[in-house]
């Protein structure tokens, strides 16, 4: 208790400290300095303390104070007493920096989610009232995000008021103030009725939509996300939330239609599919033709999302989407391919096994002759979803030669993305298919030159295991481990033991035979002590799935082991011995 002492005093010295890097470290600690001095002294000297702190000028540890004094309610004795942590958010909203804002404003709202009526109207209400008026933008900026967590707990008089100073920041000069006024008006028009959406957030909406500055419409994106979720007037819907969102999708600037191409199937989600094919449709096609590349990759990434929104008519799919996948599958850009390829499999379970053999699979084929992993391995990460509509035959070459690619790929990033995948494809390819095609090349990682892939490929051969079965494994994976557990490089040898110490649990004292047992023995006599030591440190783990004999001759090695010439093997063979003649 006492070192637990010194410890949170140091970390309170080092509050005001001025090396930095202790600072940020103490910040990071203070709810184990809340927890240590204990509620009442929390509320009466930590949180004033820190008022006094959060004049520090590094960004990143005042973004972390925030962060931190947003989980702080259990600290300072429960939500009776939340309205003690405000002080030090408070002074921080005269700072200038607009990520701090942001934070401070999300950090009330986590505070105040339980708040009654009553909680909202004494507390947060008065703070608005404060800051709306003050000189410095910062803390209007920080007045108009708070708007949403109060304004329901209003009485009518008091949102109308509220509502007329909003207009006032939404009409600011400053492309900030506007900014956070397009942010806060998306959530207050899911706090509106209807008759106030189309009277009061319609005209504003109006006026973002067209404003000069780019951060404000692309803002507005989200405005009409927040109308089509709220407004139930389909004809207002219709004739004036939807030009405004197809107006966008026009727009001069990549990145508001890089933002609507983002955000379509988001906007079309609260739409019935009707709407969608009659009036939104062409405005989705155009995206996947953008001069942008960014914005034609994030529009192929969405595709079968869209697809998904009119599953009900497969037609449309195959008569206006798949052309627009001709294109993208040859696109210029690998980009654009590569988001392509998370799609295009999953559209196969929509339009069925007749439409995919005819019109689509030759675009997936396509894409996995491609060179490129980003491409080649979104779709072999979900084959699965084509194989289990139209069978892994009409795919399984092109398959085969991308693995074959992956497989020798210069970043091992990728090889381990491709180990990944096996298990998903064993089971599209069955026993007898994969011990043909795969079965030589899953085994041939085992000897990898990156550490990490060898480490997968042991992972693999459980999962493989557990697919096939522990007779399989004993036919096929336990031999090619003997093997390699003669490898005259060390690392491989070693890799050998940690793969028996993976299949111990699955293959169980059966199949853990005495070709695997004389394995091991031959093992502790290999010339490398690192080989020792992690083959006595498998004992444990495998003595819990081998016979009792096969235990007597694990403690013959250790007793063996005991008399080696290496320290650290004499020293690892002794504890190994000690635990497990206590198990």
């Amino acid at each position: 208790m006492t070192e637990d002492l010194i410890k949170v005093g140091e970390l309170i010295d080092n509050l005001i400290n001025q090396d930095p890097k202790l600072r940020f470290e103490s910040i990071s600690k203070i709810k184990l300095i809340a927890k240590t001095i204990g509620e009442k002294r929390t509320r009466n000297e930590l949180i004033p303390f820190l008022t006094g702190f959060s004049g520090d000028e590094d960004t990143k540890t005042l973004l972390l104070l925030i962060k931190e004094l947003s989980g702080f309610v259990e600290l300072v004795g429960g939500n009776d007493y939340i309205s003690s942590i405000f002080p030090p958010l408070v002074k921080l909203t005269s700072h200038e920096d607009v990520t701090v804002l942001d934070q401070l404003i999300e950090a009330f709202q986590i505070l105040c989610k339980d708040f009654s009526k009553e909680d909202s109207v004494k507390h947060i209400y008065p703070l608005f009232k404060k800051m709306y008026l003050k000189k410095w933008f910062s803390q209007r900026y920080t007045a108009c995000g708070m708007i949403p967590i109060f304004y329901a707990s209003l009485e009518k008089e008091e949102q109308e008021f509220v509502r007329k100073i909003f207009v006032q920041f939404c009409n600011k000069k400053s492309t900030l103030i506007r900014k956070i006024s397009c942010k806060t008006l998306s959530k207050l028009v899911l706090l509106f009725d209807q008759e106030l959406i189309i009277s009061f957030a319609l005209p504003l909406l109006q006026e973002f939509h067209q404003d000069s500055q780019e951060p404000i419409r692309i803002q507005a994106v989200d405005i009409c996300i927040s109308f089509v979720q709220q407004l139930k007037d389909e004809k207002t819907i219709v004739q004036e939330i939807i030009p405004i969102f197809q107006t966008l999708s026009e727009d001069k600037s990549w990145r508001i239609r890089h933002k609507i191409s983002s955000s379509f199937c988001q906007f079309c989600s609260h739409l019935n599919d009707k709407i969608i094919l009659e009036v939104l449709i062409g405005s989705y096609l155009d995206l996947l033709d953008d001069d942008e590349d960014e914005v034609r990759a994030i529009g192929s990434q969405k595709l079968f999302d869209f697809c998904e929104l009119i599953k009900s008519n497969p037609k449309v799919i195959t008569e206006k989407i798949i052309p627009k996948i001709e294109n993208l599958s040859t696109d210029s850009c690998d980009f654009v391919k590569s988001s392509l390829a998370v799609s295009i499999v999953r559209i196969s379970t929509l339009i069925g096994k007749e439409e995919t053999l005819e019109n689509l699979i030759s675009h997936q084929l396509a894409l996995l002759s491609e060179e490129s992993a980003k491409i080649n391995l979104p779709l072999i990460q979900n084959l699965h979803y084509v194989s289990e509509v139209v069978g892994i035959e009409p795919l399984i070459n092109e398959v085969l030669s991308s693995i074959n690619r992956l497989s020798s790929d210069n970043d091992w990033r990728n090889r381990v993305a491709t180990i990944k995948c096996i298990p998903s494809l064993a089971k599209q390819f069955g026993v007898d298919s994969f011990n043909e095609h795969l079965l030589d090349l899953s085994f041939s990682w085992f000897t990898d030159i990156v550490h990490s892939v060898r480490e997968e490929a042991t992972s693999m051969a459980t999962e493989l295991t557990q697919i096939f079965g522990a007779k399989w494994s004993n036919q096929f994976v336990i031999p090619k481990i003997i093997q390699l557990s003669n490898h005259q490089n060390h690392l491989f040898r070693q890799i050998s033991i940690y793969t028996f110490i993976k299949l111990a649990p699955i293959i169980g004292s059966d199949y853990l035979n005495n070709d695997v047992i004389q394995t091991i023995i031959q093992l502790s006599q290999d010339p490398v002590p690192n080989i020792k030591i992690y083959l006595v440190n498998s004992f444990v783990q495998l003595s819990k799935y081998v016979e009792q004999d096969s235990v007597k001759q694990f403690k013959n090695i250790l007793a063996q082991l005991l008399e080696d010439v290496d320290q650290d093997v004499k020293y690892f063979a002794e504890q190994i011995t000690k635990e497990i003649d206590q198990n």
